[in-house]
């Protein structure tokens, strides 16, 4: 009877453990998280956590977030700032996806910061098939010079023949 009880209570504590491993995986299978550790750059393997608390990321963004960007804790904060702002219904009109939007980000993470995402949002919304925005966003204090209308001639002489 004491084997029996001791047996059950083993099988219990098994499953209570087990159940807390399922937990510890950031809602991700294990193979979504093999997948994503696999090909991860080596330092950037310790903001997994912090990447995963941001609820609206998936496994396939955050494995290339993890394999593609020199991440530190700006970026993820600027990541976590990128994906509260993000409103679907705002994108969705143009065909951009929530995962195009955080690609965006990724192309221009080391241009951007908390205080400029609002202003990069904007950018990707007007100018849909642009993915480098390098340019605006290093002038973004600056604003945008009117162009002058400079007479440009493209021959420097023209031979009639009579």
């Amino acid at each position: 009877m004491a084997v029996v009880k001791f047996l059950q209570k083993l099988v219990q504590d098994f499953s209570l453990l087990e159940g807390k491993a399922k937990d510890s995986l950031y809602g991700f299978s294990r193979a979504e998280l093999s997948n994503i550790l696999r090909h991860a750059k080596s330092e950037n393997v310790k903001f997994l956590g912090k990447l995963a608390e941001i609820p609206c990321l998936s496994a396939v963004e955050i494995g290339f977030l993890l394999a593609e960007v020199e991440l530190d804790d700006g970026k993820i904060a600027t990541i976590k700032k990128a994906a509260e702002i993000y409103s679907g219904a705002e994108f969705t009109q143009q065909g951009q996806t929530f995962a195009d939007f955080i690609f965006r980000v990724c192309v221009n993470i080391d241009m951007l910061n908390c205080s400029n995402i609002e202003m990069f949002k904007e950018l990707t919304q007007c100018k849909n098939e642009i993915y480098d925005f390098a340019n605006a966003l290093k002038n973004s204090g600056n604003p945008a010079r009117k162009r002058r209308n400079k007479t440009v001639y493209a021959f420097e002489r023209v031979h009639i023949e009579k």
